[in-house]
């Protein structure tokens, strides 16, 4: 038995809609001992808030984590634009934790309402200059700013939704959905079908 057209372009167009949900894709977070390279773009909504401190910086990271940059003399380069602004890159050190800072935007750099991502960036060093057993990939986000001045990733001023690409999951809630419509169209069928039998039935 067939869905009704209608219905199937629906569910489709549901479906899609779910994963063009606007989210930040990590596609590469890699530290070995003598460099870290990463690869985050996307799209973003509305934030909702404005960072306490350091609004003009966006900093990358696992929250929290600290020893993975053992410091040294680093070389970097960083490709970053949000919202089409150029950043300047740096790592930074501290005793609470250790990040990527991307700064430099200026004092107009504004969040608020969404706005795209693109940052690519490789920074080397000697063998040891990082150690990558304290860092785990899964736990990097992106945040704006945040409660207090360097302090690193903190998922209260998190932009987006962290994802690995193309993940784009839907939640339970829109799974029941689909399947709703999905029945919705196969209860339609099969009284389209009765409904034939009793009229071919009376001829």
């Amino acid at each position: 038995m067939k869905i009704p057209y209608r219905l199937s372009l629906l569910a489709v167009a549901l479906a899609a809609s779910i994963t063009a949900q606007a989210q930040i894709a990590i596609d590469t977070w890699t530290v070995t001992s003598d460099r870290v390279t990463f690869s985050i773009t996307g799209d973003f909504g509305p934030t909702g808030f404005t960072p306490i401190v350091d609004a003009n910086s966006v900093y990358i990271g696992a929250p929290g984590s600290k020893g993975w940059f053992l410091g040294g003399s680093i070389n970097g380069y960083v490709g970053a634009q949000i919202n089409g602004n150029n950043a300047i890159a740096g790592i930074h050190g501290g005793p609470s934790s250790d990040f990527i800072l991307l700064g430099g935007f200026g004092p107009d750099f504004d969040l608020v309402n969404g706005g795209s991502i693109h940052l690519v960036g490789s920074f080397v060093g000697a063998d040891g200059a990082f150690d990558a057993s304290k860092v785990n990939a899964a736990d990097v986000i992106v945040s704006w700013g945040g409660p207090t001045s360097f302090s690193g990733p903190d998922t209260s001023f998190q932009i987006g939704l962290n994802a690995p690409p193309a993940s784009a999951v839907p939640e339970p809630s829109t799974y029941a959905s689909i399947l709703g419509l999905a029945v919705i169209g196969l209860a339609a069928t099969r009284r389209r079908a009765r409904s034939a039998k009793i009229i071919t039935s009376q001829a």
